[in-house]
């Protein structure tokens, strides 16, 4: 139950009368807040405030009628309860009354009984109009989302469609309106939603999960859709159109694969962080200089600093180690020949080079083997094709 106060305005005359009935509303509605005015002028200027959730009116008064009360009213407001509360009762009454948009319509009698049923329309009134603006509120809400939203009924058929999810498709919202939801769904897709997603959606009430939207001129997007059973098994809908991401991460992966193939064909160590610091590309190389266990695939996308930490166990001065990495990175100024000696007498000349990316900075370190001198040559003309290589790798990320 609502817990607002509801504050109803009685228009009367009769000032004893008001009072009375003030008193009884009071008391069969704690909620109930009343004011009173003896005339429809004096109610009108209470009304232009703004502040009153239902209006209790007499028909029969000095200068003006409870009709003529509601016909300015309603000038005001279409929506607001008015209650004519009278000792007149006439079909004609009654029916000029409706016909002026009178919500409720009520013969005054002796008997107390007729407050609470007076209290009792009251509220009811007042709750259908809160009712109805918050869904109100919430449906423009709805509409001005960015988000693409629609509302299928029991059946699968639309019922309800805004702007933003019509325009992901191509269409108005009134030609999506009685459709079924297959309209928007490509034929080949149609079983995967039948066996897929409607048992988990039926089972659990939500799916989330990428799927393909078919447009009114019959192309096709990548879609984020989320689907969510409502009360009255209703499904609530949310899409938006993510065919640009994915093809960033397909493009992202690809042009992982091609560093991680020039990287291993290089006689040096090399691992590459994107602008968060999280390994985009490592070789195989770097794991055997440093007799790192596992794949340089399973270090995609993880923490560079993790990655350090755990090589740092077999260089000399581990802690300076992952110091220097995370200063040279925070300061992205190129280094050459920062030499690396491992606990086993192996010595290792670093490089450092920032990479800029679309989305940020890059990081590129390069690690020589600098025991054998001879070989040192060798792999620092490696660095022309791996430069080669990065050049236009960056370039398909920008």
């Amino acid at each position: 139950m609502n817990k607002r106060s509801i504050q109803v305005l009685h228009v009367d005359d009769d000032l004893d009368l008001t009072n009375l009935v003030g008193n009884y509303l009071e008391r069969k509605d704690t909620q109930i807040e009343l004011q009173t005015a003896a005339s429809i002028d004096e109610g009108l200027s209470i009304v232009s405030e703004g502040n009153i959730d239902c209006i209790i009116s007499d028909y029969d008064m000095s200068n003006k009628t409870g009709v003529e009360f509601l016909r300015s009213v309603r000038k005001q407001d279409k929506n607001l309860p008015f209650i004519l509360f009278t000792g007149k009762g006439s079909e004609e009454v009654a029916s000029e009354a409706i016909s002026m948009g009178v919500t409720d319509y009520i013969q005054k009698k002796t008997a107390t009984s007729q407050y609470a049923l007076l209290a009792n329309r009251i509220r009811n009134a007042v709750e259908s109009v809160w009712a109805q603006n918050e869904r109100d509120r919430h449906l423009e809400a709805i509409e001005t989302a960015r988000e693409g939203i629609s509302i299928l009924d029991e059946d699968g058929y639309f019922v309800y469609v805004n702007q933003a999810y019509a325009d992901l498709y191509g269409y108005q919202p009134n030609e999506i309106l009685g459709e079924h939801w297959e309209f928007l769904s490509p034929a080949d897709e149609i079983p995967y939603t039948y066996e897929e997603i409607l048992p988990i959606l039926n089972e659990s009430g939500y799916w989330h999960g990428v799927t393909t939207g078919l447009r009114a001129d019959q192309s096709t997007f990548v879609e984020d859709q989320v689907l969510a059973r409502t009360n009255a098994d209703g499904v609530v809908c949310t899409v938006r159109n993510i065919t640009e991401q994915e093809e960033n991460k397909k493009e992202l992966k690809q042009t992982n694969v091609l560093l991680s193939t020039l990287f291993d064909a290089l006689p040096v160590g090399v691992l590459a962080e994107d602008d968060n610091r999280d390994v985009m590309a490592v070789n195989q190389q770097l794991y055997e200089f440093f007799e790192v266990s596992g794949s340089p695939s399973e270090a995609i996308g993880k923490d560079c600093e993790q990655f350090a930490s755990k090589v740092s166990e077999l260089v000399v001065d581990s802690t300076e180690f992952v110091e220097q990495i995370n200063t040279v990175a925070s300061e992205g100024e190129p280094i050459e020949e920062d030499e690396i000696v491992r606990t086993n007498g192996q010595t290792f000349e670093r490089s450092y080079q920032p990479i800029e990316f679309a989305g940020g900075d890059g990081h590129l370190w390069v690690y020589y083997d600098a025991t054998d001198r001879t070989n040192h040559e060798r792999q620092l003309k490696a660095l022309v094709v791996l430069q080669s290589g990065l050049d236009f790798a960056a370039g398909t990320l920008n």
